[in-house]
């Protein structure tokens, strides 16, 4: 596997067993489980953060947490699913 010395995976959220399974059995480094941040923290995160990754197949209404990332002037990067394509602009 190639590593990139400079990249660190941060994921705000606490139902993801599967995926934190797969993180350890893969033994992939710089993957940051932090479960549901709220208030400080969460702000933090985003303060903290180069770009926000939403890769959702959710297609209902508009996730508050791209709302929020917009807020804090991230990059965002997403499905073309729900209210998404009403707020981003498509790239391909």
């Amino acid at each position: 596997m190639d590593s990139y010395i400079y990249l660190k995976l941060t994921i705000v959220e606490d139902e993801l067993f599967e995926t934190k399974q797969y993180v350890v059995k893969n033994d992939i480094p710089d993957v940051v489980f932090t479960g549901r941040l709220n208030g400080d923290a969460l702000i933090d995160k985003f303060k903290n953060a180069d770009l926000y990754l939403f890769p959702s197949y959710y297609g209902k209404g508009m996730p508050t947490s791209v709302l929020e990332a917009m807020a804090f002037g991230l990059p965002i990067f997403t499905r073309n699913v729900g209210g998404l394509p009403d707020f981003l602009r498509t790239r391909r």
